[in-house]
């Protein structure tokens, strides 16, 4: 199972694969990622996401320049076949 994290403003993203390997239907299931902010400050009011089987917290969160922080990525899949999701943090 593949996410695909977009970091947007209007000069920088970020792709980021993240794959859950053959889970079993209805479990949810948690990861991990750091997002770091490189050259610049990030206020994300928001993270939307294109399938309601995923899920990502925080949803919003302020980083200076140079400054991390810890975004749990769920899946709770629906089925046993290939799916995906974007994300996309909105500022």
């Amino acid at each position: 199972f593949l996410v695909i994290l977009f970091i947007g403003t209007n000069t920088y993203f970020l792709t980021l694969y993240v794959f859950f390997k053959e889970k079993d239907v209805g479990i949810q299931y948690d990861t991990t990622i750091k997002v770091t902010a490189v050259g610049a400050d990030y206020n994300i009011d928001d993270i939307s996401c294109s399938n309601s089987a995923f899920q990502i917290n925080p949803k919003s969160f302020l980083l200076k320049s140079g400054e991390s922080t810890d975004l749990v990525v769920s899946f709770s899949p629906v089925d046993s076949g290939y799916t995906y999701t974007q994300f996309e943090f909105i500022n």
